[in-house]
């Protein structure tokens, strides 16, 4: 059994609809070189992303970047150099600049499930969830499927 799960969009989000502007505006311009070039900037730009695939059968993970949204490259590794699972809060910021040099900031937080390696730190992620009781409830999953115990990282106070 294969399991995927999309990570992240290499651009982010605001780069989606651009990309995707870019791909048409080269559809339209069918007379000249540019086609050649915008088209595959464009979809590029739109549909390349990261993720995690995990095969159970053979007791490997890969981290991937999905090329154009099909092509997937990655390295597979052992499941064996981990010891277990863990949920990582994570806070991303989206900083939006106007043209009146005045900028909005948006948080998106959400949870990430590691790998964590033999000295006991994340090192791996492999799913993404927006809430806290769905990614405990993906880990509980996860660590049956994996056979990974489940492991609680204290925070550091120093670190904050």
């Amino acid at each position: 059994m294969l399991i995927d799960n999309k990570l992240d969009r290499s651009f982010g989000k605001v780069a989606f609809m651009p990309g995707i502007l870019i791909a048409l505006l080269g559809c339209l311009t069918i007379i000249q070189i540019w086609p050649a070039i915008l088209i595959p900037v464009g979809l590029f730009i739109s549909f390349t992303h990261s993720g995690a695939q995990i095969n159970i059968k053979k007791r490997q993970v890969r981290l991937y970047q999905n090329l154009f949204g099909f092509y997937k490259s990655g390295k597979w590794k052992s499941l064996d150099l981990f010891n277990g699972l863990t949920i990582i809060p994570v806070k991303r910021y989206l900083k939006f600049w106007s043209m009146s040099n005045w900028f909005t900031s948006v948080e998106e937080p959400d949870f990430r499930i590691f790998l964590i390696n033999r000295m006991n730190k994340p090192d791996f992620p492999i799913k993404r969830c927006c809430t806290l009781e769905d990614a405990q409830h993906r880990i509980d999953e996860l660590s049956l499927w994996l056979k990974l115990p489940v492991f609680t990282i204290k925070k550091n106070k120093e670190l904050d």
